[in-house]
């Protein structure tokens, strides 16, 4: 009762009329009235009615978003509703699977085309629609519900068909290797008689019964393979499953082909929620890294100047270290996807939005604020002595790695090439920077990787997850010396009282977690839809969803224990390994159970 039909009305005029016929709404048209009734109803037109209505008033095409549904358009109607639509601002995007469709398809922002032949793939007949009592009762299923039954059916079909194809090959080989002994015997035999003898002779004999053995394998498998259940093909059977007769049993690229960018494997415009949702997906990733850029680039230079005007330097182990983590990081940014569901909200746009141009400042600043106090900190434990020292041994090493040149003080020991010299003076100011600065690379991804609603949460994303995670750990481990050796060898010195290192702590803790906040107050103040929907979110969250996380840090505590209780014993790890496989095989039989049961009930 709230949808309306723009049509003639008895008079000639154009009237909005209730588009069910248990319902008499008629209210008269007027392109000034139609941005109020699309608060109330939803609006629907006709290509005659939409001509007839902006020849009475060409205003109604500066309403074109205030349209529900446009039936039976013409090719020049389409493509003028979306001028239309984009010369109000609007991004549009038109899918279709014929010539007809062609100028929208070419006028759109985004074009789709469909295969052709399967229109029905996206509607419901009017037999469904309006089924009279004398009519069969038919599947209530939609015809993609039914087409993607049909392929799971055919799945089944093949899981079992490949288990019995399994059993049967092992069962032939087995008889076929009760038989070698004697195949072999008979062989032996048949070339002494014919006077070959010794050790090529027996060869000769094993390779003919070994080649005739796998001849006959590879026979029985052909056999097999002929009972095969036919391959799923997605576009396969689509006319015999919509059980129209209206329906073309075509199967071919349409006349839309030509004039879209994309075209969908499937006839249904379901496609169109996957180009949106991936869509969504790579802006919101193009935006994150933009941030993420800028934001490791202002502190990388800020503390490349730093420990360059106190004559420090990374070591090229500490840059190994970091860099092997936050490389995959990296990557798993780069390779984000998109969540199953499509998010209520839009994404932001532009880098400099406030909600994440503010974001960025803020973070900015807590992190260069953290850098300044603990370079500051160090400073004053170091004294200017061992400043000038570290200045002094910077202009050394530079010089000695212009020049290839090292110089005695440098040398640390004996080498199978030679001498070996240090390339890195440990100092404090080093230590202190490269631990705050690490933390803060980490917080920079951790805190700008958008997650949901628009991709994969920081939880689901492995990658990023365990790199990071990895990343904290050895932080933690490094502040608190909890491995002196690991100091030694990224070339950090010890700190020369608790003040200090709580302070560094402190630092670490106020770039990781202050930024986290900053970032979300920002987020709340200036773009609330997308705060609220990824609270939303957050609350949907189960236990069960961090069950695939938990197991993977089960798996590292039992090798850890493996290795400190059992002293690394093969014996206990095998065991181990088969109670895990004989788990794992119980599990794929009650898989295949399953689908033997689906498929044995579908063929019912």
């Amino acid at each position: 009762e709230l949808a309306l039909l723009l049509k003639k009305g008895a008079d000639g005029k154009l009237v909005w009329a209730s588009a069910y016929a248990a319902h008499t709404v008629e209210l008269s048209f007027s392109a000034a009235t139609v941005v109020e009734l699309a608060q109330t109803y939803d609006l629907s037109v006709s290509g005659a009615s939409l001509a007839a209505a902006v020849a009475q008033d060409p205003a109604f095409w500066t309403h074109m978003e205030c349209i529900k549904v446009f039936a039976r358009m013409s090719p020049d109607g389409k493509a003028d509703v979306i001028k239309a639509l984009k010369e109000r601002g609007f991004t549009t995007l038109m899918c279709g699977d014929g010539g007809n469709d062609v100028g929208a398809l070419k006028q759109a922002d985004v074009g789709l085309a469909l295969l052709s032949g399967f229109g029905n793939m996206n509607a419901e007949s009017s037999s469904e629609l309006h089924g009279d009592g004398n009519e069969k009762a038919k599947d209530e299923r939609s015809p993609l519900e039914k087409l993607k039954a049909n392929q799971m059916e055919m799945a089944a079909k093949a899981a079992v068909h490949k288990k019995r194809m399994t059993e049967g090959m092992a069962k032939k080989k087995k008889e076929l290797m009760a038989q070698q002994q004697e195949r072999l015997e008979a062989e032996f035999a048949r070339r002494k008689e014919a006077g070959q003898t010794g050790m090529m002779a027996q060869m000769g004999g094993i390779k003919a019964v070994m080649t005739q053995i796998n001849k006959e394998l590879r026979e029985y498998q052909v056999e097999l393979m002929k009972n095969a259940p036919k391959r799923p093909n997605p576009l396969e059977g689509l006319a015999a499953i919509e059980e129209s007769t209206d329906m073309m049993p075509i199967v071919k690229l349409g006349d839309a082909s030509i004039a879209a960018p994309f075209t969908s494997k499937m006839p249904s415009i379901s496609s169109i929620l996957d180009i949106i949702r991936q869509g969504r997906c790579t802006l919101v990733n193009t935006v994150q890294q933009q941030q993420i850029m800028m934001l490791n680039c202002m502190i990388s230079a800020f503390c490349l100047a730093v420990m360059h005007m106190q004559g420090s330097r990374s070591s090229e182990e500490q840059l190994i270290s970091t860099g092997m983590f936050l490389t995959v990081a990296s990557f798993a940014f780069s390779f984000a996807t998109p969540i199953e569901k499509l998010a209520n909200v839009r994404p932001l746009t532009s880098v400099f939005h406030p909600a994440l141009f503010i974001s960025v400042m803020g973070q900015l600043a807590i992190h260069l604020s953290c850098i300044v106090w603990v370079v500051s900190q160090a400073k004053v434990l170091m004294g200017e002595e061992q400043l000038q020292e570290a200045i002094r041994m910077a202009k050394i090493l530079e010089k000695a790695d212009m020049s290839g040149e090292y110089p005695e003080e440098l040398k640390v020991g004996e080498g199978d090439e030679g001498p070996v010299h240090k390339k890195h003076y440990p100092n404090l100011l080093n230590t202190c920077v490269f631990l705050v600065e690490t933390s803060q690379q980490v917080s920079v991804m951790a805190v700008n990787y958008k997650g949901r609603p628009f991709m994969l949460g920081t939880t689901e994303n492995a990658a990023l997850l365990w790199s990071l995670a990895l990343c904290a750990i050895g932080l933690f481990v490094a502040v608190n010396e909890v491995v002196p050796e690991l100091n030694t060898y990224l070339g950090l010195v010890p700190f020369p009282n608790e003040d200090i290192r709580r302070g560094v702590v402190v630092c670490v803790a106020v770039s990781m977690f202050g930024s986290f906040i900053w970032d979300r107050i920002c987020l709340f103040f200036f773009a609330r839809h997308i705060f609220m929907a990824s609270l939303q979110e957050a609350k949907e969250t189960k236990l069960s969803d961090y069950y695939p996380q938990l197991k993977k840090v089960g798996i590292a505590l039992a090798v850890l224990a493996w290795l400190g209780l059992f002293q690394g014993n093969v014996l206990v790890l095998g065991a181990v390994w088969y109670f895990y496989r004989q788990r794992q095989k119980m599990l794929q039989q009650q898989k295949e159970a399953e689908q033997a049961r689906l498929a044995a009930s579908s063929s019912n």
